[in-house]
């Protein structure tokens, strides 16, 4: 049977973490270097912003270097897939790195996958700073929610104004733990857990989001 290649993207920044590893047999493959592309960073309307939201991609289709840097990306890589398919390979692996891996190289990132799908090729794509980025928005979101005016004695202590957001499937970072038997204290089952991709660890399920309020006992006008 004729091995499927399969592509892995990986997005990163170079001031927080070191260049992907890769694990495969391969070790290693292309690195792009997005650092000397346009960066939306410096905007302060953008530093809430990743590669995927539409306002950066706006953005990047502002400026012609970035279309030229990903054409030439684009045909190095095809030229090496090509390559790979008739050779058999399973596995080539692509990193792009920018400062804090954020903007430039989430974008990159994904405009291959998508140049790549559309091929037919299998992709599988990993943004490795994203869930500490998604974290510290969500962190100063919340930070603003908690500076806005606090309500009135007529507004029942803010209670039916309430802006607590609980732990529950209905949260986009919220999912079954894959442990059985886990529970959010990790011991006997106290309490039903969740598992919350932003923090990378077990929550109580319906307790209010400790990536908004803290790890702390909710209260009137939240």
């Amino acid at each position: 049977m004729k091995k499927m290649l399969v592509v892995k993207i990986f997005s990163f920044g170079y001031q927080k973490s070191a260049t992907p590893v890769d694990r495969s047999d391969h070790h290693g493959g292309f690195v792009f270097d997005c650092r000397f592309l346009p960066n939306p960073g410096r905007k302060k309307e953008y530093q809430n912003k990743t590669g995927r939201d539409q306002e950066i991609i706006d953005y990047f289709s502002k400026y012609p270097a970035v279309e030229n840097f990903l054409s030439h990306v684009f045909e190095i890589i095809d030229l090496a897939v090509k390559n790979y398919t008739e050779r058999e390979f399973g596995h080539l692996m692509i990193s792009f790195g920018c400062t804090g891996g954020q903007h430039r190289s989430i974008y990159c990132a994904e405009r291959l996958r998508s140049h790549l799908e559309r091929k037919g090729i299998i992709t599988t794509i990993k943004h490795i700073e994203l869930p500490e980025i998604l974290l510290a928005i969500r962190m100063n979101q919340a930070l603003n929610q908690s500076e806005a005016p606090k309500a009135t004695s007529s507004q029942n202590a803010g209670v039916t104004n309430s802006k607590i957001t609980f732990c529950d499937l209905k949260c986009e970072h919220a999912s079954f733990p894959d442990e059985e038997g886990v529970d959010g204290a990790r011991s006997c089952r106290t309490f039903s857990a969740l598992w919350c991709d932003l923090l990378g660890e077990y929550v109580a399920k319906n307790s209010p989001c400790s990536v908004q309020f803290g790890k702390r006992r909710p209260k009137a006008g939240w």
